[in-house]
């Protein structure tokens, strides 16, 4: 699938990381949009439902995903090493929160 798939590098001040990208807007409204191809043509090789794969994989991650590039990439991680990229923020370590709630 990674093969399939673009790998984009961005390198900001404060870091530089790289995510999987199948390089179109994920809107139905994209006719060049094509989610989950590389996993129906993986499943008719094999003879397996798609819709059925997807779902073991999206209970797997604990998450729900629109395209295969979401398989592997998270886009809220994306989402927050761009900004750390661009702006310098600093999240702390992903999924471990340092605030206590009162």
């Amino acid at each position: 699938m990674k093969k399939n798939l673009k790998v984009e590098e961005v390198k900001g001040d404060s870091c530089i990381y790289s995510y999987c990208t199948c390089g179109e807007a994920h809107d139905r409204r994209n006719p060049n949009w094509k989610p989950f191809g590389i996993l129906e043509r993986c499943c008719k090789k094999a003879r397996l439902s798609p819709l059925a794969i997807k779902e073991i994989i999206e209970e797997q991650m604990g998450r729900k995903i629109l395209c295969e590039c979401e398989i592997l990439s998270d886009p809220k991680e994306v989402k927050r090493k761009r900004l750390q990229a661009a702006f310098g923020v600093d999240f702390g370590e992903a999924g471990r929160g340092d605030l206590d709630v009162v």
